[in-house]
């Protein structure tokens, strides 16, 4: 009797545990999307959309021009570190921070779409290795008129 107890006790240990980890993942998660939508506030409205299809997992869609292309290299160094296709100098990664989730790295996807004229669509998706599910932020920007 006391062994089917304990048997009980460490299985909702384990849920538990499982649980807690998730949850822990995904609080990162959100505050890194959020992060990368408050560096997003900051650039030239129209400069958004040379953000549009940027992932973390590919070289190549790297923004040519400055200052997205160094949000996005910050972004991809944040979310997975450096890697295959990707450099970074030793200043970098010094001030830099990684948020790469137990050893493992995110990859991260912008998408910007335009509405209008004056808003823009902005959705950073995250997805995590061994979550259930992607992390997504959307949030709208619009033109500020003077």
């Amino acid at each position: 009797m006391v062994a089917i107890a304990l048997l009980s006790i460490a299985a909702l240990y384990l849920t538990a545990h499982t649980t807690l980890e998730r949850s822990g993942k995904t609080t990162v998660t959100v505050a890194l999307a959020r992060r990368i939508v408050e560096d997003m506030r900051s650039i030239p409205f129209n400069s958004l959309v040379a953000l549009d299809n940027f992932d973390t997992d590919d070289p190549s869609s790297l923004p040519a021009n400055e200052p997205e292309r160094d949000i996005a290299r910050r972004w991809r160094y944040a979310v997975a570190g450096d890697g295959v296709g990707w450099s970074y100098t030793a200043t970098e990664m010094l001030n830099w921070p990684t948020f790469a989730v137990s050893g493992a790295a995110m990859r991260g996807v912008i998408e910007v779409d335009s509405p209008s004229t004056s808003m823009r669509e902005i959705i950073v998706t995250i997805a995590v290795p061994r979550q259930p599910k992607d992390v997504q932020l959307a949030t709208l920007i619009s033109r500020t008129v003077p």
